[in-house]
């Protein structure tokens, strides 16, 4: 048995494009041919398992997390992979809710070793073995030795040649498209949907989450040419309840639905989720109970997480808000939020964005809300904007910024300031390195080297 530690460090010498500098250089090697022998070579786990794939722009982990959370309270054994992760990568690798084990990661990576080995040889003609392709693999493998009864499975980027579309579901979910990851999935919604719609399989039921009249276009076109019936999730969403704590609503035939996450966008998400499950061939009828404990007990890391800071030493702030929001749609929902749930607050936002997104739009949003603006960096190379030059950007409209590239630095100045309130947001890199500086939910806070 290899150490947890060298089983990460293994795999970090592989082609990270989440984190690389020429993030949309690579897309040509975007391909299933690396995942589909990997596989092949691992007695094809994929083909032992009944899946469900969710796909789209927003909320996408979001309602793969729902749909696992219920169909675990329902009494079936869930794995879940999702991406990227926070803290600790064991994130990506759930069963039931609980991470795959340091042993059981450095094990599983032992087993399927031969098969990177093969694969590796074959570079010249199928392009770099990525990260992500490895952690798709791995959870893939890991679920079926588990003998899971489900596997859910969040696409990584696009669709139609993400590493994760090597699955054959029972149901393809779609949740809302919007622009994104340009260089890569193309300029317009219609050309990033058509990258998306790459998920709906042959005679496999969509969940189709609210679209863009472009994008709904592009998936009844292929839905329609893979004879794959389109479910959309219902609109009648009637919000009860809203605050830091949770939020409670009616959808559908359900009355008093609970989440714990006060985001304005999760209820839709929660909708999804459900719709999702209720379209799946189960072994039994799923009852309200399953789905009502299932919503309630769903826990997610950086959306619209409220964090208390009042037991903190040096902490002149009570609380900060951890947001991994980073284009303008889900800027806009979150400071809205801000705006609905605090009274009026002398707001800090400390921010780092990647290069693909859209910095302009979201600065000038941004610059609306915040009394200060602290720029910073959660790593160093160059898909990361730099904290000067989002600074530099930004000066036009009229807030305070100051530009902090150290992340620790930049947070501990937020609260030690005057203000009521600290966001962090902009990158999930930066949200996890916060959650990293906060002591919250690293499960591999131990970890030697």
């Amino acid at each position: 048995m290899i150490p947890y530690s060298s089983a990460l460090a293994y795999i970090d010498t592989f082609l990270n494009t989440e984190k690389s500098p020429n993030f949309s250089q690579y897309a040509r090697h975007y391909n299933l041919k690396r995942i589909t022998s990997l596989l092949e070579r691992l007695d094809n786990p994929h083909k032992k398992q009944r899946f469900v794939h969710i796909g789209g722009s927003k909320g996408k982990g979001s309602t793969a997390t729902y749909i696992a959370s219920i169909l675990n309270q329902a009494g079936y054994r869930t794995g879940l992979f999702t991406s990227p992760h926070f803290v600790s990568p064991r994130e990506r690798c759930c069963i039931d809710n609980t991470p795959i084990s340091q042993n059981d990661f450095a094990q599983c990576l032992i087993d399927i070793q031969p098969a990177i080995t093969y694969v590796l040889k074959q570079q010249d003609r199928w392009g770099r073995l990525s990260f992500f392709e490895l952690y798709t693999a791995l959870s893939i493998y890991y679920f079926a030795q588990q003998e899971v009864d489900w596997s859910v499975i969040e696409v990584g980027l696009g669709g139609r040649l993400d590493a994760t579309n090597i699955v054959q579901p029972e149901l393809s979910v779609i949740t809302p498209i919007s622009l994104e990851h340009k260089k890569v999935l193309g300029h317009t919604i219609a050309d990033i949907a058509d990258q998306k719609a790459g998920i709906i399989k042959s005679r496999t039921p969509l969940i189709l989450g609210p679209q863009p009249k472009s994008a709904e276009s592009i998936f009844e076109k292929t839905a329609k040419h893979h004879q794959a019936p389109i479910i959309r999730v219902p609109l009648d969403l009637k919000i009860k309840e809203h605050n830091l704590n949770g939020q409670l609503f009616d959808f559908d035939s359900y009355s008093n639905l609970s989440i714990s996450l006060a985001g304005p966008y999760q209820p839709t998400n929660a909708a999804t989720a459900v719709t999702a499950v209720q379209n799946l061939k189960l072994n039994q009828k799923l009852s309200s109970m399953a789905i009502g404990k299932g919503l309630a007990k769903t826990k997610l890391m950086g959306r619209f997480q409220v964090v208390s800071l009042e037991n903190r030493p040096q902490s002149l702030v009570d609380q900060v808000i951890l947001d991994g929001a980073h284009t303008p749609d889900s800027i806009e929902a979150l400071f809205q939020n801000i705006t609905r749930l605090f009274d009026n607050p002398k707001l800090i936002v400390v921010v780092s964005l990647m290069q693909d997104k859209q910095i302009t739009s979201i600065g000038r949003y941004i610059c609306r809300f915040a009394d200060l603006v602290i720029t910073t960096q959660p790593f160093n190379n160059q898909r990361v904007t730099a904290a000067q030059m989002l600074a530099e950007n930004w000066k036009a409209f009229g807030t305070e910024i100051m530009s902090v590239p150290d992340v620790r630095k930049a947070f501990q100045i937020s609260i030690e300031s005057n203000a009521d309130l600290v966001c962090v947001t902009g990158s999930i890199y930066l949200v996890g390195e916060i959650l990293k500086q906060l002591n919250i939910s690293n499960i591999d806070i131990n970890l030697k080297p």
